[in-house]
């Protein structure tokens, strides 16, 4: 992933730990270690591309979205309005 598509996919990582309220509640979610979800959230921390296609699978949206910043967007996280 180059350094804009880790942007949008950080963005859709918190969009969804928003609408799931805690890290916790994601990484549940996404199936995945609490400690990966919380490295992906952090400006610094490192995503991989599993946890990127993760994301996209428990939005419901193709991968080339997340990575696009097609998905979110412009999106509210409490009310899922553009």
């Amino acid at each position: 992933m180059d350094d804009e598509q880790l942007a949008n996919a950080r963005a859709a990582i918190r969009f969804l730990r928003v609408q799931r309220g805690t890290a916790r509640k994601l990484a549940a979610a996404m199936r995945m270690p609490l400690t990966t979800v919380v490295r992906a959230l952090r400006p610094g921390g490192t995503m991989s591309l599993r946890t990127a296609m993760r994301a996209a699978r428990l939005a419901g949206v193709p991968l080339d979205d997340v990575l696009d910043g097609a998905w979110p967007g412009e999106r509210c996280p409490h009310c899922g309005r553009g």
